[in-house]
């Protein structure tokens, strides 16, 4: 009994946690008093088919009731009613909408097409109204079951689409990285094998694969001893910790002039630009920055770059450059990208190299657990094989990628190369390198909390009903006051004892052991390797990928021009992509620009209520098209404005067999989307690009330049900057997070998508309006690699309990804090908020799983989607948590609601409509951005001129986010853990708040 209340009590406090520690965004923003603040819309009147459509479902509804057919015949005459009044105003507006188009001289194919949807309403309805009839003289009960189940079938025929996206239990959005484990390869040919193969292309010499051959590091190679071992890793554990083959021998000729020897002369294409080896102005500056020395170039990338265990090319060199870590592909593609921009020949070469296990725990992470380094490597992708002597682990042998340089190596060792006067291919390795890691202090111990006396409080003030195991009206107020009283005792703490510490001398500090070569040693820093092969360029299945699909129906692949585009991940890593809808035709283009308003004849500027806040969506055909950086890629299929269209991306990891993994969203056409793809970190220098952007965008709107901004620069820069912003600032809770549990923490490809949605308004299943549905994030693939230093795999599970609880948090307080000010706070609602919200609202809160599914499930009164969802869940073996009823929050109906995996920790963190995400509560003005989203790419002055405050106030609140000026600053958010495991037998102890430590660090060093 004890351990129920305590599961209950600890989701409770989990929110209060959110809530509490959420004030610590309300900046004090700088005052922009130039600019009208837009009022928050509480709630908007619905519009007549959006009417139309209520009263047809509450018709549907009195049908599917358990009740006399006497009793539902009066209550269908009620709804008829209804609907028949409708009618006549939905017909005065098809007369004013032709009067419309004809007066603005449109062409007939638009008139036709008003002509079809008003065709298409009155066939329906008159159908509708026989089948009510029937229904209404009916004299048997049988008879009326029978007429009702016509009016259902029909009704059903011509619904709208379910705006609910379901959720695979199996799958859920924020989860542990699943690649399936791989042996490593010890012999050239298996290499060369795998590269000839890929997708049917042979690579020739001449495009860059280059002779193989055996290079000892050290004179003579070492037998090893191959044993079994088991491991600890994310996944399946086949494959990972087997029987290797000896490396083969070499005869060991002095040192270094084996290596010293050029195999074959450089080529072209070991002076090229790739897709990996970006020669952007940052490359090259940084070139010139170290004189365009191979000496001072491999110094610089060794003792900067930290290394990741990661597998491909995920990066490229310009975004390693910019993140200043990465695995040993894009630290290989940054070392060669420097060579290369200084006239330096430059190539990759791919083996398998041994190393001995205290060095491969300090290198990917600072482990004491060989079995948790090893399980860390494997969960990255690395193909990896512990190997046992004397009873432990002694040596690991991985795949592995480094460099040959081309350099005058003769007699300096290539300190005086000159440009044009290389005789040698030499190896350097800048990813391989050692750390020193320094303990913290442990504020935990320092500055102790009260847990049990806390958890007793909310216990003793909540009503729990542990035969339903739920809890209802938790004293949040308490909570949240406790933690500020907490906060402050740790920032007097630090003050006193600490007043000049900085955030690494709280926490453990990692630093790279620095070493300042003078000249090329012509060694590779470990015992041995095995060269598997050369190439100038990344094949290109070693290289991350995501294919993009915009696919409008089932037909579309065989009879359309739908979107399927790839893309590798160096390409786009830290550009902007958007998916927005333009105009089809010039006869749509000029079909919304007659809902435009006319131009003042005194020359006085437009006003924002003049703008119209919906559109006529049977009217106007639109095209989905794919930009990156603002550039259209891809253009797709025509369809009908407001109608569904299938959005993929495609993850898929490199190797020869690299697996797949496809997000799949329903948009509608018309709606824009910013997607951020998170390849590991998010770079300061994205975050300042952004800014600086803005700021331009600012500084036009400020002097009324309102000429040649496209949409993409206003709308797709505001949207994308809040979906970067938030994995700018969920990498930063992960990292510090990390630091405070003791765990290792690797980001694998992630996406989140930003959008302005629509709100559809159906007649007989067909758009008739779209209006302005609010800003919405979506993260629908948030996948990490953990592993605890220790090799205690409890904590990995803690920690992406934690972790997910920051994501769900941040999914709120992001937009909120980039589009609120002081005087003007924006309101959004996440899953953690949904449920501090309900929590408030005295609605009970049920924690479910297999034991308890049957009594609860009957008594939730929500939507029958998120009904489906939650038992999905439960039969997969997840944990759900929910409230018993929506909540109603500024205009916003739904409910918020968690599934968790009690063995892994992942989760999904969802609102109604099964989206992974937020959703920000609309404005009045936000409504006006309709008229803009779906125009031509450059936006009608007068569209911008109308909504100039509108978009000034939202870039310059976006401007005054702390994190965008200074990036590394930000101030964070963290939700804490009451309870040392949660949904499982446990009691309160020292892992309460355990992460307040980190976010109080945080407003500390601010």
């Amino acid at each position: 009994m004890r351990q129920r209340i305590l599961r209950a009590v600890t989701f409770l406090v989990i929110f209060f946690f959110a809530w509490t520690m959420g004030g610590m965004f309300n900046i004090a923003y700088a005052a922009y008093n130039e600019i009208q603040k837009p009022a928050v819309n509480q709630k908007q009147s619905l519009r007549p088919e959006e009417k139309f459509q209520k009263a047809v479902d509450e018709l549907k509804d009195v049908i599917s009731r358990k009740a006399s057919w006497s009793t539902r015949r009066n209550e269908l005459k009620e709804k008829r009613n209804a609907i028949e009044s409708l009618d006549a105003e939905i017909k005065s507006q098809f007369a004013e909408t032709e009067k419309k188009l004809k007066n603005a001289g449109l062409p007939q194919e638009i008139l036709q097409r008003h002509y079809n949807f008003v065709k298409h309403y009155e066939d329906n309805l008159k159908e509708f109204r026989a089948n009510l009839d029937a229904a209404d003289i009916a004299k048997t009960d049988t008879e009326f079951e029978i007429n009702a189940q016509k009016i259902h079938q029909h009704l059903e025929k011509v619904a709208p689409p379910r705006k609910h996206k379901a959720l695979d239990p199996n799958k859920l959005p924020h989860r542990l990285s699943d690649i399936k484990r791989k042996e490593p390869r010890t012999k050239p040919e298996e290499f060369q094998k795998d590269i000839k193969q890929t997708a049917g292309i042979v690579i020739p010499e001449k495009a860059g694969i280059h002779s193989s051959a055996v290079i000892p590091a050290k004179a003579g190679i070492q037998e090893i001893n191959n044993k079994h071992i088991l491991l600890v890793a994310n996944g399946p554990l086949t494959g990972l910790v087997e029987s290797l083959p000896k490396f083969e021998k070499q005869q060991s000729l002095p040192q270094p002039i084996v290596l010293a020897l050029a195999h074959d002369a450089p080529t072209d294409a070991d002076l090229a630009a790739t897709i990996d080896v970006q020669l952007t102005p940052a490359i090259r500056a940084k070139a010139a920055e170290l004189n365009h020395s191979p000496v001072k170039i491999y110094n610089w990338v060794r003792n900067n770059v930290e290394y990741v265990p990661t597998y491909g090319s995920i990066q490229g060199a310009d975004m390693c450059l910019q993140t200043l870590q990465g695995n040993d592909f894009d630290i290989a593609s940054l070392l060669i990208a420097l060579l290369r921009a200084s006239g330096i020949h430059a190539r990759y070469v791919y083996g398998t190299i041994e190393l001995p296990i205290d060095k491969v725990m300090n290198w990917v992470g600072g482990f004491t657990n060989a079995n948790a380094a090893v399980g860390f490597i494997a969960s990255g992708g690395t193909p990896v094989a512990g190997f046992i002597s004397g009873g432990k682990i002694s040596s690991v042998h991985m795949e592995h990628v480094w460099v040959e340089a081309f350099v005058k190596y003769y007699p300096l060792r290539g300190a005086n190369h000159k440009t044009g006067q290389g005789d040698s291919w030499i190896p350097l390795d800048a990813s391989y390198k050692q750390y020193t890691y320094t303990q913290g202090i442990n504020i935990d111990t320092a500055v102790p909390l009260d847990n049990e006396a806390l958890m007793n409080h909310v216990q003793s003030t909540a009503t729990i009903d542990t035969a339903n195991y739920s809890i209802t009206g938790a004293d949040s107020q308490y909570v949240q006051q406790q933690l500020q009283n907490y906060q402050s005792n740790i920032q007097n703490y630090i003050n006193q004892n600490y007043p000049n510490a900085t955030i690494d001398d709280i926490y453990t500090k990692k630093e790279i052991i620095k070493q300042n070569f003078t000249y090329l040693l012509g060694t590779l820093p470990y015992r041995n390797a095995v060269i598997g092969i050369r190439y100038s360029e990344i094949p290109d299945n070693l290289r991350y990928k995501i294919t993009f699909k915009i696919i409008k129906d089932i037909y579309d692949e065989d009879t359309g021009t739908p979107i399927i585009i790839t893309k590798n991940l160096p390409e786009i890593a830290g550009k902007k992509i958007t998916l927005s809808y333009s105009p089809a035709t010039a006869d749509d283009e000029a079909t919304i620009n007659s809902y435009l308003p006319k131009p003042h004849a005194d020359g006085t500027p437009i006003q924002p209520s003049e703008l119209p806040t919906s559109l006529p969506a049977y009217l106007i055909n639109l095209k989905p098209e794919l930009r990156i950086d603002g550039v259209v890629v891809a253009t797709g299929t025509a369809i009908g404005m407001g109608y569904e269209e299938t959005f993929d991306m495609v993850f898929t990891a490199p190797g020869p067999n690299g697996a797949s993994d496809v997000v799949s969203n329903q948009i509608d056409a018309g709606a824009y989307h910013a997607i951020a793809i998170d390849t590991g970190k998010i770079s300061q220098a994205q975050m300042l690009s952004m800014k600086s952007k803005l700021e331009d965008l600012k500084s036009k709107l400020d002097n009324n330049n309102f000429t040649n901004i496209t949409k993409d620069d206003l709308i797709g820069e505001i949207l994308y900057g809040t979906a970067l912003a938030y994995y700018a600032e969920l990498d930063n809770v992960n990292y510090l997070q990390a630091k405070n549990m003791g765990v290792a923490v690797n980001r694998t490809p992630s996406e989140s998508i930003f959008s302005f949605a629509l709100n559809v308004g159906y007649m007989f299943g067909m758009p008739r309006s779209v209006s302005a549905g609010g800003f919405v994030m979506d993260v629908d693939r948030n996948v990490n690699i953990v592993s605890d230093l220790n090799g205690d795999t409890n904590n990995n599970i803690k920690f992406m309990r934690k972790s997910g609880m920051n994501s769900s948090a941040l999914e709120h307080q992001v937009p909120e804090m980039m589009f609120s000010s002081q005087n003007h706070p924006v309101q959004a609602v996440s899953a953690v908020k949904a449920l501090k919200i309900a929590n408030d609202s005295s609605i009970p809160i049920f924690v479910i799983n297999k034991s308890n599914v049957n009594n609860i499930l009957p008594q939730l009164q929500l939507d029958e989607k998120v009904i489906t969802d939650i038992q999905n869940a439960v039969n997969a073996g997840n944990v759900v948590t929910v409230s018993k009823t929506d909540i109603t929050y500024n205009g916003w109906t739904g409910c918020g609601y968690i599934i968790s995996d009690p063995t892994t920790g992942a989760g999904a963190y969802m609102i109604g409509g099964g989206l992974n995400g937020g959703q920000v509560l609309n404005t009045d003005d936000v409504a006006k951005l309709v008229i803009a989203i779906v125009g031509g790419s450059l936006l009608a002055s007068v569209i911008v001129a109308a909504l100039a405050y509108l978009f000034a106030y939202i870039v310059t609140t976006m401007l005054l986010n702390p994190g965008l000026i200074i990036f590394w600053t930000i101030i964070l958010i963290l939700i804490y853990d009451a309870c040392k495991e949660l949904l499982s037998d446990m009691a309160p102890d020292e892992y309460l708040l355990t992460c307040i430590v980190t976010s109080i660090l945080c407003k500390v060093f601010k």
